[in-house]
């Protein structure tokens, strides 16, 4: 399964492409621990440590997301801990990540960081409709 993962090596982002087996193990294997899904998209998902917070891992991505109760451009970001990766779900299924989405992502992530790579949710969900 084609994936684009993300890593802190100590303050030191990296984005990469992977392939890894799409079984169990080897996505433990790949976040270091067990696995939780979050959903980016419609189709788009980052598979990441369950428990990289209570380990202390160092953030490695930021999802930042709408705040409709604070007002109308107000934002809040929540930190992934851990490394992770980008995967696409087809019918319940992880798969892998097509190269559009890919580009786009990475495209998106490097427009959006500041310091930390952020993926803004609002954003990355219209421009995965288009």
């Amino acid at each position: 399964m084609k994936n684009l993962s993300i890593r802190n090596y100590r303050d030191t982002f990296e984005l990469a492409d992977k392939d890894i087996d799409g079984d169990l193990s080897s996505m433990q294997q790949e976040v270091d621990g067990h696995i939780e899904t979050v959903t980016i998209a419609k189709d788009l998902v980052l598979v990441c440590d369950e428990e990289g917070r209570l380990k202390d891992r160092p953030v490695s991505v930021c999802l930042v997301y709408p705040d409709h109760e604070s007002g109308e451009d107000a934002k809040y970001a929540v930190g992934i801990h851990g490394d992770c990766f980008i995967c696409q779900r087809t019918e319940g299924d992880l798969v892998s990540l097509s190269r559009k989405k890919r580009d786009l992502l990475i495209n998106h992530i490097m427009e959006k960081r500041i310091g930390i790579p952020c993926i803004d949710i609002e954003i990355i969900r219209e421009e995965m409709k288009a």
